[in-house]
């Protein structure tokens, strides 16, 4: 039987830096690109500047085939597009969320970013693939490992992409319906859209929880959860310079 498919991408993705289905025209006409590391919120504000009239996706250009579509786009949300910043315009903005790192690990692990369970065995699923090829792992590394350093290892190439270009990072809970003054920074000051928009409006039509996974809701990880060594240091180290702090809870 010939290879599927399936199998021939995720082979050709195993080798590939750079998502294969990312269509290079279109990237370059952006006017910017959102990009965490996963749930991280950028799937969130995607959906509130779509809200506002500014056409942004979700993985449309930088994404797995699923989640392609074909529609002109001001902006782009995808941690996907990391790897593509070394070969589009520096003159595209890039904004830069950074989640707390224990929800993000925990969030992640949820949704299976690195392991997924396929007829009752674990494998290293695509997105894991593609996240250890960017970050040069050859070697999995236990679960909450590999977690900690993905968290700490994207923020930090994301950083160093956004020294050749416009870029600002925000912190995803300060955007809320009672303090909108980050977002309208955000929009007006960072990507210079008109001031004729409503943003409160836009804050109450999507709920920040919109994209939540309802997978392993009763996974809880906690500061304790994840094993002392350098790992940790390095994640503790990032998230207090992003001004969060890592307690017991």
């Amino acid at each position: 039987m010939p290879p599927q498919p399936k199998d021939l991408y995720e082979k050709l993705l195993w080798k590939a830096r750079k998502p294969l289905h990312y269509n290079r025209s279109r990237a370059e006409n952006l006017k910017f690109i959102i990009c965490g590391t996963a749930r991280s919120g950028t799937g969130y504000l995607a959906k509130l500047i779509d809200t506002l009239g500014y056409p942004c996706g979700h993985e449309e250009i930088f994404g797995f085939p699923y989640t392609l579509k074909d529609r002109n786009l001001v902006g782009e949300s995808s941690w996907l597009a990391l790897p593509a910043f070394s070969e589009i315009p520096n003159n595209i903005i890039l904004l830069h969320p950074v989640r707390h790192p224990i929800k993000t690990i925990q969030s992640n692990i949820r949704k299976g970013l690195f392991m997924t369970k396929v007829q009752g065995k674990k494998i290293l699923n695509v997105y894991g693939r593609f996240a250890m090829r960017n970050m040069e792992l050859k070697d999995f590394e236990d679960n909450l490992n590999i977690y900690m350093r993905y968290w700490t290892q994207w923020n930090l190439m994301i950083e160093e992409a956004g020294k050749y270009r416009p870029y600002f990072r925000y912190r995803l809970e300060d955007i809320n319906i009672k303090k909108n003054g980050l977002l309208e920074e955000i929009l007006f000051q960072q990507l210079h859209l008109e001031k004729n928009i409503n943003v409160t409006e836009a804050l109450k039509a999507v709920p920040n929880n919109f994209n939540t996974t309802t997978r392993l809701r009763n996974l809880k990880i906690s500061l304790k959860d994840l094993p002392k060594g350098p790992n940790l240091e390095a994640l503790r180290k990032l998230a207090e310079n992003y001004g969060y702090e890592l307690v017991d809870s």
